[in-house]
């Protein structure tokens, strides 16, 4: 099912809607609190957790000499994470 919202947005644009919408969720039912973390954080990590596992399905059709299929949705939320962390305060 397509959401009218995410019609016509590039790879980027909705990994990063899908961080928001994460930072959102996160927040919205307080699970930042049970760790003490801020909410962009565990939204991150959680993104973090899904490309890990994107690369290693790509590894595993690789394996069986399948083709794996290739996006730059990964490169894009990983440099968007990375500037993020480069741009965050440093807490004292």
């Amino acid at each position: 099912m397509s959401d009218a919202s995410t019609i016509d947005k590039s790879p980027a644009e909705k990994a990063y809607g899908l961080r928001d919408e994460l930072v959102s969720l996160i927040n919205r039912y307080s699970r930042e609190n049970e760790s003490d973390t801020p909410d962009y954080i565990l939204a991150d990590f959680m993104i973090s957790c899904l490309l890990a596992f994107e690369t290693e399905v790509k590894r595993r059709e690789k394996w069986y000499g399948r083709q794996p299929s290739m996006t730059g949705l990964k490169r894009s939320i990983a440099k968007k994470i990375e500037q993020e962390i480069d741009e965050a305060p440093e807490k004292e």
